[in-house]
């Protein structure tokens, strides 16, 4: 049940993303594909990619397929596969702190992007703050962060702000 209800709210949110926005909006994804027919299958990010895919006022610029409900590689090879038209780049394990060629690729990307991008976080945000501690003029075309965060049943979340530099 609790994947359904977790999709389910996740769509309402990607909804939104596109109604309030009815211009093209263009998006770079974190998500940590676990898309999978097994009981320990997470299908939330999968769902909300496909619902994205759908919406003619949002274009999906690239997609970080990292660690969290499963590996990164694993995560990289879902994605790729039930989404071979997207540009697909492999991201980072929760709390790692190597820079990736993705990092550099996506500054690159983001940067030379001639219209306001919006970074849609539905996994750890690792390599958000990775491309944000690498490079931070990459964030002169980011004009929105959306995170979509959940817990655990029986752990405790933790809020914190910080400013953007």
């Amino acid at each position: 049940m609790r994947p359904i209800f977790f999709a389910a709210a996740l769509f309402l949110i990607v909804a939104e993303m596109g109604a309030a926005h009815p211009t093209l909006r263009t998006v770079v994804v974190f998500a940590d594909f676990a898309c999978t027919d097994n009981a320990a299958g997470d299908p939330g990010d999968c769902l909300a990619v496909k619902a994205l895919r759908r919406m003619d006022s949002i274009n999906i610029l690239a997609v970080v397929a990292s660690g969290g409900n499963g590996s990164p590689e694993l995560s990289l090879e879902l994605g790729r596969s039930k989404f071979p038209n997207l540009r697909i780049f492999p991201g980072s394990r929760p709390r790692s702190r190597y820079v990736l060629r993705t990092h550099n690729k996506l500054a690159e990307i983001i940067g030379s992007h001639k219209s306001n991008v919006t970074l849609l976080v539905l996994s750890p945000a690792t390599d958000v703050a990775t491309l944000l501690a690498q490079h931070p003029r990459a964030f002169n075309s980011v004009e929105e962060v959306v995170f979509v965060a959940g817990r655990s049943p029986g752990s405790s979340a933790r809020r914190r702000s910080s400013p953007i530099p």
